[in-house]
């Protein structure tokens, strides 16, 4: 008697809550013979409603680690979108845990006016070179985190900013302190501007 694992696919239009499709196989990366077993995606995905949706996930990797992922999306066109990410790692190699989170957040106050967040960290810095496979993400020599506001005025804008690098091949972080740049846009400087024939007087094309 033999029994055979069944699975239901959705094919109903558009994005609907329900468990994810796992991924079995052999990971050879880190085993030359491969022999570590992995299951992968065993989690649930929700849709809150057409603006949000979060996931929630694990990986299972039978010889080095055990990873639990969370996701949430958001995204109101033309007001606001962003995502969180939060991933914790077990490493059984080394009998170590080690946590990533991501922030990001962009926000449209008006046609003028605008607002941007972004924010990594990790408890380890060598998160990225121990638990990824991507050879960009290894290869990556800092953690950035910045935020950012702008507003542009009938006379000039207005821009303010501040970051940190979370330096991953050094211990060492560094910082940006806020900074705020205001700028104003070029105004005549008698209050006078010359006609298209380029009549007037000639300190009239004077600004400042």
């Amino acid at each position: 008697v033999f029994y055979l694992p069944w699975y239901v696919e959705p094919v109903t239009r558009g994005r609907n809550s329900g468990f994810l499709r796992p991924k079995i196989g052999l990971n050879t990366l880190i085993f030359g013979s491969g022999r570590e077993r992995n299951v992968q995606d065993l989690g649930y995905y929700y849709v809150f409603n057409e603006y949000a949706d979060a996931t929630l996930a694990a990986d299972w990797y039978t010889e080095s680690r055990f990873i639990v992922r969370f996701d949430t999306r958001y995204n109101l066109r033309y007001r606001f979108q962003g995502g969180f990410h939060w991933e914790s790692v077990w490493n059984r190699l080394d009998d170590s845990q080690s946590e990533l989170i991501r922030y990001r957040h962009d926000h449209t106050f008006s046609r003028d006016t605008r607002a941007n967040v972004d924010v990594n960290w990790s408890n380890r810095r060598s998160f990225l070179r121990r638990n990824s496979f991507d050879p960009e993400e290894i290869l990556q020599r800092a953690f950035r985190s910045a935020a950012s506001y702008s507003t542009r005025f009938d006379w000039g804008s207005l821009v303010a900013g501040a970051d940190a690098d979370f330096r991953l091949d050094v211990n060492r972080t560094d910082f940006q302190l806020p900074n705020v740049r205001l700028s104003i846009n070029q105004r005549p400087l008698w209050g006078g501007r010359r006609s298209a024939a380029g009549e007037g007087p000639w300190y009239s094309v004077l600004q400042y």
